[in-house]
């Protein structure tokens, strides 16, 4: 069991990552609330299918806001997961998707 941690940068991503060991389906880095339209479950609902499916770090990457940040960090502190903040900023060029963690 991870210990409560807030990830401010993707460094300290890397390192949770390799000093813990995590194995690749412990994390999901992609992951949508209500807060975005294409989001199927509210924030607190979220996290509890993350600690049912056995996941230790999330990111919570709603589309171009981060309404869920306050929250994920709030209920994953609660339920143990490490919640790293994140964004999927949606853009035009070229159908590219970006998605930033780490966001303070």
């Amino acid at each position: 069991m991870f210990e409560y941690q807030v990830i401010t940068n993707f460094d300290q991503w890397i390192r949770l990552f390799l000093n813990k060991k995590l194995q690749y389906d412990q994390a999901d880095l992609h992951m949508h609330s209500r807060y975005s339209l294409d989001g199927e479950f509210g924030v607190e609902e979220l996290i509890k299918q993350c600690k049912e499916a056995h996941l230790e770090v999330i990111s919570i990457a709603d589309h171009n806001q981060v309404k869920a940040v306050p929250e994920g960090l709030e209920y994953g502190r609660k339920k143990g997961i490490t919640v790293i903040p994140g964004i999927e900023i949606d853009c035009q060029y070229k159908a590219l998707i970006c998605t930033y963690w780490g966001i303070t």
